[in-house]
């Protein structure tokens, strides 16, 4: 069964639907040029080419759909590289505990710089929707694992 890029986003705004467009052909994109490279290394690329297009057309630097794209390549690229170094480490030992997956469980902790946190706070880190579904998105890949990187579907 194909992956269809296009199923179940008429229910979204113009905005979430020019996102995921742009994230869906970007994944395209790397999976032809680069057929026999890992999903991480895909993400990476896929995040490449939507920065350089937007530093391409100045008009375009201001694309919110592009901004967001940046922020969805950059959260799935850091969890689907997470995952692949797990199962590149754990692989080769028996006593490993894992999940219910069988993958190990993952924690991912935000951080912020003193630049732009207070020294004592103690507020979450804000963490935009585009992240989140990235990191979701992320959760599934097995970065280190030489497949086409599917396609951002909305949930």
């Amino acid at each position: 069964m194909a992956d269809n890029p296009e199923a179940g986003i008429e229910r979204y705004g113009e905005h979430d639907k020019a996102v995921m467009r742009r994230i869906n052909r970007f994944i395209a994109l790397v999976n032809t040029k680069l057929p026999s490279s890992t999903i991480a290394a895909k993400l990476k690329s896929a995040l490449t080419d939507n920065s350089k297009d937007l530093e391409m057309d100045p008009t375009r630097s201001q694309d919110s759909a592009g901004r967001d794209a940046a922020l969805y390549f950059t959260s799935r690229h850091s969890v689907a590289a997470l995952h692949g170094a797990f199962d590149t480490r754990t692989s080769s030992s028996s006593s490993t505990s894992t999940s219910t997956s069988g993958r190990p469980p993952v924690v991912l902790q935000a951080s912020t710089s003193s630049a732009t946190a207070p020294a004592h706070s103690k507020a979450p880190v804000k963490v935009s929707e585009w992240e989140q579904r990235g990191t979701a998105d992320g959760k599934v890949d097995l970065g280190s694992q030489v497949a086409p990187a599917l396609f951002h579907h909305p949930k």
